[in-house]
């Protein structure tokens, strides 16, 4: 990344960036004997498509369209959640997101079963968002 100096140039040094969408999964036990207390912590993170920083947004917004789900951003963050975690553990958040292509792939072996760990997590009502 180039120094620009400034809000204005930081922008700019992230439009120079290759940026990626990833497939971002999290699963989070809960600690032992305590449902209201999140326990480990497990992740698993994949590269779909990288481009530049306004091909990516443009992905985003077509999923996003496709899913009927809307692009949450937070002005650094561009999001669209397809499954946002409970209040109670085990449970597990699933998005797609867009970020400068700066991360690998990690999925470690013990993700998988804390993620089916998650999917039968203590059931709550969906709000929507």
């Amino acid at each position: 990344m180039t120094s620009s100096s400034g809000v204005d140039g930081f922008r700019r040094d992230l439009d120079d960036l290759p940026w990626a969408v990833y497939d971002v999964r999290r699963a989070m036990a809960a600690k032992p004997g305590d449902q209201m207390a999140r326990g480990n912590t497990y992740r698993s993170l994949e590269l779909l498509v990288e481009g530049s920083r306004a091909e990516v947004l443009a992905h985003l917004d077509r999923a996003a369209y496709l899913l009927g789900r809307p692009v949450q951003t937070d002005g650094r963050h561009h999001r669209v959640w397809l499954r946002i975690r409970n209040m109670y553990y085990p449970c597990g958040e699933h998005a797609l997101v867009a970020g400068p292509a700066l991360a690998h792939d990690k999925t470690l072996s013990s993700f998988e079963k804390a993620w089916r760990a998650a999917l039968r997590g203590p059931a709550q009502l969906s709000l929507s968002f």
